[in-house]
């Protein structure tokens, strides 16, 4: 806006740099009128200042692996393992003494009872925080310039049906430097990572003869280069966080047919006769559907004709079901697969034995 005579207004500009040791960033600001032609141009310049910044490596660095990835928002199911790894170096010429590494861990879906520690530290549970020092890992006590060390945990996350589903964890590392001139320094660094734990989006699936959305037709147990129909049915739930763009894709056998008869019908599913794959695309699926919200659920029909080479086989009606789709709070991409379903109709109470072997 406006500059009064010898008023000041201040601009901060906060972030990140990132570069090689010994990299420069360049920083070129510009100050003027606001250009006639173009409001987000300066017309006339009135004042030029500008900064470089060297990007120098830490005196300490410390890095903080979770499951292998370096990522700084880390998604994983409830009931996983986490591994993480801390690996720290002396980036000075000089020994480096008494070091400590400190790993903070915040967050409700920690289960402090699953915490494993290696190299000699402690983890105290009363505060949820984890230390390696000279006690319990010799190596800290002198490290030796360039020299560097490895330390490992893991522990298990869970859901504690309340609304924080994140950890933080905050790893720093501390040590004591003495300057030529004999002046003791404390040198740190840190890094943090935030979990996040991802929901629970889970495909069941069944098929059925005598029971179902459909009345099906032919013999059962199957007899070959005859026609015998089968309902299929698809159920998703998702209990922690909605869900956008859901979608079910498995591929039908040469041998099985596509009949086009779906239940309900306002659910978007579809079939290519080239590549055989039926699509369900649920689009959102909020969370807590299956529980205390309503299921989605899609029913087809399809018709199994079984070739004479397939008398006294079991064969498939449907191939393996993938259901995918983004978690909107963690960002992640949520995979649930089933197996593939044959004639062996387990989940259809009017099945009994003996009826999923093809006849001649």
């Amino acid at each position: 806006g406006s500059l009064l005579p010898k008023e000041t207004k201040t601009i901060k500009i906060s972030g990140t740099l990132q570069g090689q040791n010994n990299e420069d960033r360049y920083f070129k600001f510009t100050l003027g009128n606001v250009s006639t032609s173009n409001s987000s141009e300066i017309g006339t310049i009135l004042a030029l200042s500008s900064q470089v910044i060297s990007v120098k490596k830490p005196f300490m660095g410390v890095g903080l692996t979770l499951n292998d990835l370096k990522t700084d928002e880390y998604a994983t199911p409830e009931g996983s393992t986490v591994n993480a790894v801390i690996d720290w170096v002396n980036n000075t010429q000089e020994a480096l003494a008494n070091a400590e590494v400190i790993a903070v861990l915040s967050g409700d879906i920690l289960d402090p009872s699953s915490v494993s520690v290696s190299s000699g530290g402690f983890f105290d549970s009363s505060q949820n925080t984890i230390t390696w020092d000279r006690r319990g890992s010799p190596s800290l006590e002198k490290i030796t310039p360039n020299g560097s060390g490895r330390f490992s945990f893991n522990f298990t996350v869970r859901n504690v049906k309340k609304n924080s589903l994140q950890l933080k964890l905050d790893v720093g590392i501390k040590a004591q430097r003495v300057s030529s001139d004999n002046v003791e320094e404390q040198i740190n660094s840190a890094v943090s990572k935030v979990i996040k734990l991802t929901t629970g989006l889970h495909l069941a699936s069944k098929a059925l003869y005598y029971t179902g959305s459909f009345e099906n037709s032919g013999p059962i147990p199957p007899k070959s280069e005859t026609e015998t129909t089968y309902t299929i049915v698809w159920t998703a739930t998702n209990n922690l966080n909605d869900v956008s763009n859901a979608k079910v894709v498995a591929k039908l056998p040469p041998y099985v047919s596509w009949n086009n008869i779906i239940s309900p019908s306002s659910e978007k599913i579809s079939y290519d006769s080239v590549t055989g794959d039926v699509v369900w695309n649920i689009g959102d699926v909020s969370a807590e559907s299956g529980f205390v919200k309503p299921k989605r659920e899609v029913s087809f029909q399809i018709t199994l004709k079984p070739s004479v080479t397939q008398v006294q086989s079991i064969p498939d009606l449907l191939g393996e079901q993938v259901l995918t789709g983004k978690d909107n709070y963690s960002g992640a991409q949520v995979v649930d697969k089933r197996s593939p379903l044959n004639t062996s109709l387990v989940n259809d109470p009017g099945f009994v034995d003996g009826g999923d072997s093809v006849q001649p």
